[in-house]
């Protein structure tokens, strides 16, 4: 069910970046409710950052290739980045052995 949510997320961002009609949306997480995306900013190149939190081991590649990140106690916070045609490009993880939330992201016009 997860993976639907992000899915929308990102389908409402094509649409939102662009006036142009939707390209591409993609999901991540697992089958579990373990991941949540609390906000996304894009760059100047389009690309799309995303913060969340995430639980146990989670697959952030929306493709068919893993990229599994496990957090070190309750819940840890994510940042992932996709280009602007949806490829995965990484994903970063932090936080301790209790519960961490990341709540904002922005993108400066010199994309840092």
């Amino acid at each position: 069910m997860i993976k639907q949510f992000v899915c929308i997320v990102f389908m409402f961002v094509g649409l939102y970046s662009s006036a142009q009609d939707h390209k591409w949306s993609i999901g991540f997480g697992s089958k579990y409710d373990d991941t949540n995306i609390n906000d996304i900013s894009i760059d100047q190149q389009g690309s799309i950052y995303s913060i969340g939190n995430f639980e146990g081991k989670v697959d952030f590649d929306p493709s068919t290739s893993n990229y599994n990140l496990s957090s070190n106690g309750k819940t840890d916070i994510y940042i992932t980045k996709v280009d602007s045609n949806g490829r995965f490009q990484w994903a970063k993880k932090f936080g301790g052995i209790e519960d961490d939330y990341g709540a904002k992201i922005l993108v400066d016009h010199d994309n840092n």
